[in-house]
């Protein structure tokens, strides 16, 4: 398998963090100007939102970029590396459903009791943090997508992804504020059709650059002994 070298991952992974942290610092700012004090305020909960559900990642993501990274190294060990992907991903699908539906189930609540808004009417609230849910569950797979893809050392192609989607998301959505709509609906609304455009092709990507394999596996897997056996690893991160 052709793989980039470390040096040329290694600075690849530099550009792309410091990419992010730069548009991040930039444009972020610029919301509170088009969005106002309550709206950036939403944007300040679903960043934390993010941050609490993140935990109920398990260490599983970590885990996956490790196993796919070992995987290379043995010869036709890729079998049991698809085994536990797609028993990772059903894992995945089941937290997502449980967090998203959790989510929208406490919309009100949250809109009511955590989030205080004077000028922004509350079924507004309800809907955006709807969608914020979506996004959570959603962002979980990219994660572990992106976590695979860093496995197989083709990070000089992720981080042009990043840098792509980073785009998009931040000055994407400043011009749409901007020249379009101040809705803060909008902008999460935005921010759903760029999360599903990520997966998209992140989960290409992955799957593209994944060894070929006699063994077939359904779409819909799980295999118990292969998430056991790097559950104490998972866990422990």
């Amino acid at each position: 398998m052709k793989t980039s070298s470390l040096k040329v991952n290694t600075i690849a992974n530099y550009i792309g963090q410091f990419y992010l942290i730069a548009i991040g610092l930039g444009v972020t700012p610029l919301y509170l100007q088009y969005l106002g004090a309550e709206a950036f305020g939403l944007v300040g909960f679903f960043t934390l939102l993010q941050s609490w559900l993140n935990l109920l990642d398990i260490g599983l993501t970590p885990t996956l970029g490790r196993q796919v990274a070992f995987a290379r190294g043995q010869e036709d060990d890729f079998d049991e590396f698809k085994r536990l992907l797609k028993s990772f991903e059903l894992i995945f699908l089941g937290i997502a459903m449980i967090a998203v539906s959790v989510v929208f189930a406490s919309r009100g609540w949250l809109s009511t009791e955590w989030i205080n808004v004077e000028h922004l009417s509350v079924d507004v609230v309800v809907y955006c943090i709807g969608l914020m849910g979506v996004m959570v569950g959603l962002r979980w797979f990219v994660g572990l997508y992106r976590s695979g893809i860093n496995g197989l050392e083709d990070q000089v192609w992720l981080n042009m992804a990043i840098i792509g989607i980073a785009t998009l998301r931040f000055v994407g959505v400043l011009l749409l504020l901007i020249f379009i709509s101040t809705d803060i609906g909008h902008f999460f609304e935005y921010q759903l059709a760029l999360s599903i455009l990520e997966l998209l092709i992140l989960a290409i990507r992955f799957y593209k650059k994944l060894p070929s394999s006699k063994l077939v596996i359904p779409i819909v897997s799980f295999h118990w002994p292969s998430v056991k056996s790097v559950g104490p690893y998972a866990l422990g991160i």
